[in-house]
């Protein structure tokens, strides 16, 4: 009984093989898989583009980045020459001689720190900010980290009145704090 049933359904299986239905569930199948080929072959081309797009970015992002370093590293050394500028030994040499200060040494530093500093005192007196000239002179010492009490025995003044100038100057440029430390990380950014 067991053996007829077995034969049975091989010939039905058999007999479904060789029928119409069958021949056009193998169609649909076939079509089914097409489709999902096709499917498959569009993510895959989707991916393939989606991965060119990234590499791109990436090495956009890597030639950005360098071009950062290279600037970083430029104005690293452009601040190093600037400290040890003709300008700015002579005013080492005086603030420990206690020398005065005359208006060609001013000419002189706010000379080498236009040249060596991108335009330092441009970007300063340029725009809709006044700067005077006792002021361009305190962030001028301030970007050659001279000391307060040394800025202030250059200018003739009190530290007292250095800082007070900072902490003008910070709310004159709108920086986010108003305070004199915040004019001399300012001043040093530039």
């Amino acid at each position: 009984m067991r053996l007829r049933l077995q034969v049975a359904e091989q010939l039905q299986a058999e007999a479904y093989r060789n029928s119409i239905q069958y021949q056009e569930d193998t169609r649909r199948r076939i079509s089914l898989l097409e489709e999902q080929l096709q499917s498959a072959s569009h993510q895959l081309t989707d991916s393939e583009s989606r991965c060119r797009q990234l590499t791109d970015e990436k090495q956009l992002l890597a030639h950005t980045l360098r071009c950062l370093e290279e600037e970083e590293q430029r104005r690293r050394l452009m601040k190093q020459r600037f400290s040890v500028s003709d300008a700015c030994l002579l005013f080492r040499k005086k603030e420990t001689t206690a020398a005065p200060v005359t208006e060609d040494d001013w000419q002189q530093l706010e000379t080498e720190a236009d040249q060596l500093l991108d335009g330092f005192l441009r970007k300063l007196t340029t725009g809709p900010v006044r700067v005077s000239r006792q002021e361009l002179r305190v962030s001028l010492l301030i970007r050659a980290d001279f000391s307060i009490k040394s800025i202030a025995a250059f200018l003739h003044l009190t530290p007292t009145a250095v800082t007070s100038i900072r902490r003008r100057l910070s709310v004159k440029f709108s920086l986010p704090e108003s305070s004199p430390q915040a004019w001399d990380e300012f001043v040093r950014s530039l």
